[in-house]
């Protein structure tokens, strides 16, 4: 370096003499360095090709330097800079949950959490409810697995022997169904009279057109919209309990709606305060007038883009679920020999994704029948040839997908959204979709490891409604995921909980590496991960979480 001052020194006095001009001494300054503001030594990056990687250094809430050994940082870490031991743990990013409903799970989370799917336990767990909640006007819940009632479904007046004097509206486990009793229908004003919404079935009494008590798909919405709607402090509320629950389960962004504007504005206003810790990408409503989605276009782009809430997806519905038998099939139902009209037609479905994209804005499509996927490829394909965009338009779920289509999503850069959480529940897929869909099209389900070999962007997702601590862990999906897979890598899996979900965003923000430049959002996980995860999924793994360069425990034991 002395050499180099010296050189740079004579050079400089060469050239003022053949200018035969006056100049001042040069000043020569040393490259700026970024003071560090955190370091974490004694970690291991699980990362094959940066395995040497055991110190990581944080300015303000990127990183800026990774290093072998802890001495190489040491006295460069200078007050206020804070050192952290690592214990020994793993280093990855933060996981990234790609498809989730905090907010709604949020305004769940005061009311019942049912487990059971047997009639009298779900009654029993009411009743004990309403007694110990004597002053809430309305009983809330979810949880109830739809599946098991196939055969016969329950009604209001199961629901009215539990409690009939305060409004019972309980949400089923996939949120897309829901059970009442007398007193929540007669709040809505549903009756004989009122018809079925467009995408869903308001549920019959036998032999009458009376309400039975089961609201199908848009059904329930419907009903869930005509009773009270929260006001704005329990929206902000259920926004920051979700919140809380996914970044404790070490979820550092998420990604998930549909919500409204309403919701939206509010997520915004709450960012505002700081109070937004997590990465939060919203959807909003795909099928909506133009007046409505030009103000949630002005709204999302004055979000400014270092918010950490940003609207990043337009979400809409081509189908239901197969439980209730509104998937959209190719084939007929194996127990009903019928099939179903999709809840968009193709024309629709065209012109509604190349909206949402000539505004700039991926679409997320709910999609889980073989025909609704096709349909889904179909509008993606026509967007594309017409925009010649580079957007990653997704298909939500990918449950069930035609042989012949498996190849349009790596050649169209359609990205695969899969909850893999739902691998674990065998007994689901034995009992439940072999009566529904046969045995040939059960085994061709869940095809994300073709998608992956066949070059598709995979990515992984939990699809919670509620803030159940297990089935929101990132650590079961992974074990899920290992268990079908024995191809795919412990490495792979993670990406698909990290790396891709973030590159796939709109606004391309540096998340979902451990890279310098890029976002310190991640997590040290306990020395034993690599090796136990299969056998205790549930296990608490997270040693430490860092949030823009910030530990996000209180109960913080710095080094100095």
């Amino acid at each position: 370096m002395k050499n180099y001052y010296n050189f740079s020194s004579k050079l400089f006095l060469l050239f003022c003499s053949f200018q035969l001009i006056s100049c001042k001494s040069p000043t020569l300054r040393r490259p700026k360095v970024m003071p560090y503001s955190l370091v974490i030594y004694n970690v291991n990056l699980f990362d094959s090709k940066k395995s040497e990687v055991h110190v990581i250094a944080i300015s303000g809430a990127t990183i800026v330097k990774l290093a072998s050994r802890g001495n190489e940082l040491d006295d460069e870490c200078h007050k206020p800079c804070k050192l952290l031991d690592g214990r020994g743990g793993i280093l990855i990013s933060g996981f990234h949950d790609s498809h989730v409903h905090l907010a709604a799970a949020g305004l769940l989370s005061d009311g019942i959490t049912l487990h059971s799917s047997d009639v009298p336990t779900i009654l029993n767990a009411v009743r004990q409810f309403a007694r110990a909640h004597p002053h809430l006007p309305m009983i809330r819940g979810q949880g109830w697995a739809f599946s098991k009632f196939l055969r016969r479904l329950p009604s209001r007046f199961d629901l009215d022997s539990a409690e009939s004097e305060r409004p019972v509206i309980l949400q089923d486990a996939g949120g897309h169904n829901a059970w009442a009793n007398s007193a929540a229908i007669e709040l809505a004003q549903i009756d004989e009279t009122t018809r079925d919404p467009p995408g869903g079935e308001i549920r019959r009494l036998p032999r009458s057109k009376e309400p039975s008590g089961i609201f199908l798909e848009s059904a329930a919405r419907f009903m869930k919209n005509r009773l009270a709607p929260p006001n704005r402090q329990e929206i902000e509320t259920a926004i920051l309990s979700g919140q809380q629950a996914s970044l404790m389960a070490g979820f550092t962004s998420s990604q998930g709606g549909p919500v409204s504007l309403e919701v939206a504005r509010i997520y915004a206003d709450l960012d505002r305060q700081g109070m937004i810790k997590q990465k939060t990408s919203l959807w909003l409503d795909l099928n909506v007038p133009q007046s409505y989605f030009t103000q949630v276009v002005t709204f999302a782009k004055q979000l400014p883009p270092s918010g950490h809430v940003q609207v990043t997806a337009f979400k809409g519905f081509v189908d239901g679920g197969f439980n209730t038998h509104t998937g959209a099939l190719i084939r007929p139902y194996a127990d009903s020999k019928k099939t179903v009209a999709p809840l968009l037609g193709q024309e629709q479905l065209n012109s509604l994704v190349l909206r949402a994209n000539e505004a700039g804005f991926p679409v997320a499509l709910h999609a889980l029948g073989d025909q609704a996927v096709h349909l889904a490829l179909n509008a993606y394909e026509y967007t594309r040839k017409k925009l010649k965009h580079k957007l990653f338009n997704r298909v939500e779920h990918a449950l069930l997908i035609d042989s012949s289509d498996l190849p349009r999503f790596s050649s169209l850069d359609i990205v695969a959204s899969v909850q893999p959480n739902l691998l674990c529940d065998k007994d689901r897929r034995r009992n439940t979709f072999v009566s529904l869909l046969g045995e040939r099209r059960t085994a061709e389900m869940f095809p994300w490891q073709k998608l992956i070999g066949l070059g598709a962007k995979v990515i992984f997702g939990t699809d919670q409604m509620s803030l159940d601590s297990k089935a929101m862990s990132p650590f079961l999906g992974l074990k899920c995921a290992a268990e079908q897979s024995q191809a795919q890598p412990l490495s792979t899996l993670l990406e698909n909980y990290t790396v891709v979900p973030a590159e796939i965003l709109p606004n391309a923000r540096r998340l979902g590496r451990i890279e310098i430049g890029y976002v310190a959002d991640f997590l040290i996980l306990r020395s034993d991960f690599a090796q136990d995860f299969l056998t205790f999924p549930t296990k608490d793994w997270i040693q430490v979480r860092i949030i823009d360069g910030n530990q996000y425990e209180p109960e913080i034991n710095w080094k100095r």
